[in-house]
């Protein structure tokens, strides 16, 4: 069974990790089921998380949280079509997706 803690939304990826994500109460264009809909077409699974802020309650679909090397940065072309496609899915909406990458561990270098 899932806490509480683990259903809230992580909104700054650590070192490697590549979190994708769509803020359903930010839709403007479509409803939340709707939405769901799209990202199911596309071959998603979201999960429902939450988050809390000064300014209210926000809903979001994780659709993909992925961790790599913290060490290595990220090629850039890693699951862009992916997120192109996401994009293009939600004309009108596309300030609700959140696609964020965690940048590298910064290496202690010998002096």
């Amino acid at each position: 069974m899932k806490t509480i803690d683990s259903c809230q939304m992580q909104t700054i990826p650590k070192p490697g990790q590549i979190i994708v994500s769509i803020e359903l109460t930010a839709l403007q264009y479509r409803s939340i089921a709707e939405a769901l809909a799209i990202v199911d077409k596309l071959g998603y699974e979201p999960q429902l998380r939450y988050l809390e802020s000064k300014n209210g309650l926000s809903l979001f679909a994780l659709l993909l949280e992925e961790q790599h090397d913290p060490n290595q940065a990220i090629d850039d072309t890693y699951r862009a079509d992916e997120t192109i496609a996401l994009f293009e899915a939600f004309p009108g909406d596309d300030m609700a997706i959140r696609s964020s990458r965690g940048c590298p561990q910064r290496q202690a270098v010998a002096a």
